[in-house]
């Protein structure tokens, strides 16, 4: 349902089992009514209006979601379960501690939001099954964390300790 000007969605009770759901240029500003689908693996909301992500953090099914230009300033309420979250072009500045707790994220795209803090790449480092990371998207634009001159450097020990954080893995499980 694309570009429909749905701006709330209601009546959710008829389609409880859908496992897919494109909600993409609407001007939706809740995400609540989501938390009834509970066999949702896929959901797309890009282009919104949305300013917080709720309604999913419960989900145990949820690998694959886009909430891509939209009003989100903090990232909060994700589920565990996801594998690729795209939160390009948002208001996000900061990563706190708590992200890291969505062990199973192999794929993040951060383009155009509003980070400065090389912290923010680093502690992405203790994401175990992280393969894709984007801090710039030629289809979203740039962080202002990608123009810095050390960018690339931190970037690279970021890679550093990642790949090491795997091997290390690896050779545990070798000597089990």
């Amino acid at each position: 349902m694309i570009n429909y000007n749905l701006k709330i969605l209601q009546n959710c009770n008829y389609v409880l089992n859908l496992e897919f759901l494109c909600l993409n240029e609407n001007e939706i500003t809740s995400m609540k009514p989501c938390e009834k689908f509970r066999k949702l693996k896929e959901l797309h909301l890009n282009f919104n209006s949305i300013e917080i992500i709720e309604g999913i953090e419960t989900s145990t099914t949820l690998e694959i979601f886009w909430i891509s230009e939209n009003k989100i300033g903090k990232l909060q309420n994700l589920p565990k379960c996801l594998k690729t979250l795209n939160v390009a072009s948002n208001f996000i500045d900061k990563i706190d501690n708590n992200f890291i707790s969505l062990e199973n994220l192999e794929e993040i795209n951060f383009a155009n939001n509003l980070f400065i803090n090389l912290q923010d790449i680093l502690i992405l480092s203790k994401l175990k099954n992280l393969k894709r990371l984007f801090y710039y998207d030629i289809s979203y634009g740039e962080n202002p964390i990608y123009t810095m001159n050390n960018y690339r450097v931190i970037y690279i020990i970021f890679l550093t300790l990642l790949y090491r954080s795997l091997l290390f893995i690896i050779y545990l499980n070798w000597n089990s």
